[in-house]
């Protein structure tokens, strides 16, 4: 059977719409066989009482076994080719031995920097070796070297949701430690497309927003804003920024620079060693976890520590101190 076929058949019904079928029956035994081709699509069907075996390539099928009912529609001709996706991801493996700063990848002019991960694959044993990850004018805006442990095998990731003015190189900035003599690891990025003028998106770390760096700012410190873009560090004894603390840096930042600042959510420093319990904002931009008096002009608190290293960031409503 060959050419053009329509085939509607009630109740026990095969409705088949194909520009060129060849269709075997064979009713012998007590399982009928039936096996249909398709031009550059392969159907096909094993009916044996209630159950079928379907393999396909470029078509569509609606099955029903009620009574081996088939409804077969062929895919129609293949559409032109998609538009290459804008997204990128890179692995590149690194030694204790490696040129530093290393390039990784440029990002492209308004694209999110959306995850960044270091995976330590043989410990660093040099005294004070450190990695850290960003632009060539802000190092470590990516991931500092507080947000990971060389010395120690494991996955360390961070979720900046970074965009840049223009396209820009990614490094990697390896220090190996004092008597090194091995470590090793593979750093993963990946970044993607966004909207102009959109928010960041919610990383799995928390709430992350970016904004442009007034003074040279190190990671880890609160920031209000200074401006409609920009941001420099905050201060309890200044009343007027009561309500425009906006979070707390994730990384460095040169001036002029973009920063990602952590609005809401977790963030570990494994140097760090808090109590458990309530965190201020201080002045100069530190956080404390003593509560502010005079002359502070107010008390904030921006979070709490959850444990030793880990801090949950969550800006409350200011206090003023009379």
């Amino acid at each position: 059977m060959g050419a053009d076929l329509d085939i509607s058949v009630v109740e026990q019904s095969l409705d088949v719409t194909l520009a060129t079928l060849s269709v075997e029956v064979g009713a012998s035994g007590p399982d009928p066989i039936l096996d249909i081709s398709i031009l550059e699509t392969a159907v096909n069907v094993d009916v044996a009482e209630m159950s079928l075996a379907i393999e396909m390539q470029e078509a569509v099928l609606e099955v029903s076994t009620q009574e081996a009912v088939i409804e077969v529609e062929a895919a129609g001709p293949r559409g032109a080719a998609g538009e290459p996706g804008t997204g990128a991801a890179i692995e590149v493996p690194f030694s204790y031995g490696d040129a530093t700063p290393e390039f990784l990848m440029t990002v492209p002019d308004a694209e999110l920097v959306q995850k960044v991960g270091i995976l330590i694959t043989t410990p660093f044993n040099g005294v004070g070796a450190a990695l850290k990850i960003g632009s060539s004018l802000a190092p470590a805006s990516l991931m500092a070297q507080g947000e990971n442990n060389p010395a120690e095998a494991g996955t360390y990731e961070t979720h900046p949701n970074v965009s840049y003015g223009a396209a820009t190189g990614i490094y990697l900035t390896t220090t190996p430690g004092a008597g090194a003599s091995q470590g090793a690891g593979v750093v993963t990025l990946i970044a993607g497309e966004s909207a102009a003028g959109q928010p960041a998106p919610i990383g799995s770390d928390g709430v992350i927003i970016t904004r442009i760096a007034a003074q040279a700012l190190g990671g880890h410190r609160l920031v209000y804003a200074s401006s409609a873009t920009g941001c420099n560090y905050a201060d309890n004894t200044v009343y007027a920024q009561r309500f425009a603390i906006l979070g707390l840096t994730i990384g460095a930042a040169a001036i002029g620079a973009e920063v990602s600042i952590l609005s809401f959510g977790m963030i570990t420093e494994l140097s760090w060693v808090w109590t458990p319990g309530p965190l201020y904002l201080g002045i100069d931009g530190l956080i404390t976890q003593t509560p502010p008096v005079a002359p502070a002009a107010f008390l904030l608190v921006v979070g709490a520590a959850v444990d030793a290293t880990h801090v949950l960031i969550d800006l409350h409503e200011p206090i003023v101190i009379q």
